[in-house]
């Protein structure tokens, strides 16, 4: 017995129309909508103040979770926020909208319930010294004026001329673990006012 592949083959030419069915077509949007619809956050009309609910974006550096308050309603979005700021969860923010953009911008803290962090020194220039080099300045006549030496016992500062003026407007400060005026010569103590000596014990001539 021999068997034999039966092939159909469709006629060329315009294919049939279908048959219609009763199932309405899919809905263009079905299955991409995850949640409710987020409503566009209206612009402002000037300065806000609004209040800094997370200080930390999951994934952008530079932004912060602000809320605030616009015509008896509140509204909450991440904002973008100037360089150098510190920001705090909690904290008063001043918003300002800009002209060119679609979302306000943090410019500032108006108070903070925590302490600031100190401001980052970011230094401009470093000079490398070895034990037998110096630093020194002079003035433009190529008098030297003062110098910085390395030591075993740390920097040295030597003021080069024989007489030195101290002038500044405000308070002279200093502080250190421990102070030791040194000198081969006599101390004169002038003021216009009183004179005050706080110690523990004064030791007058030990």
């Amino acid at each position: 017995m021999q068997l034999t592949d039966h092939v159909e083959t469709c006629p060329r030419g315009p294919s049939a129309p279908r048959a219609p069915t009763s199932e309405p077509p899919p809905e263009p949007t079905m299955g991409l909508t995850t949640g409710p619809t987020i409503e566009p956050t209206p612009p402002l009309p000037g300065a806000c103040v609004a209040e800094c609910l997370d200080a930390r974006h999951p994934t952008l550096v530079g932004r912060v979770l602000a809320r605030w308050e616009l015509d008896g309603h509140h509204h909450e979005r991440w904002v973008p926020t100037l360089q150098g700021l510190a920001l705090r969860a909690g904290d008063r923010l001043l918003l300002l909208p800009t002209a060119n953009a679609s979302e306000p911008v943090v410019i500032g803290v108006l108070d903070g319930f925590t302490r600031r962090p100190a401001p980052t020194v970011h230094g401009v220039a470093q000079l490398e010294l070895q034990p037998d080099e110096r630093v020194a300045v002079s003035d433009a006549r190529g008098r030297p004026l003062l110098e910085v030496v390395p030591t075993d016992a740390g920097p040295t500062l030597r003021l080069l001329n024989e007489d030195l003026d101290l002038e500044l407007p405000g308070r002279l400060r200093f502080r250190a673990s421990q102070i030791v005026l040194d000198s081969v010569g006599a101390i004169d103590v002038r003021s216009e006012e009183d004179v005050v000596i706080r110690g523990e014990v004064i030791h007058l001539n030990p």
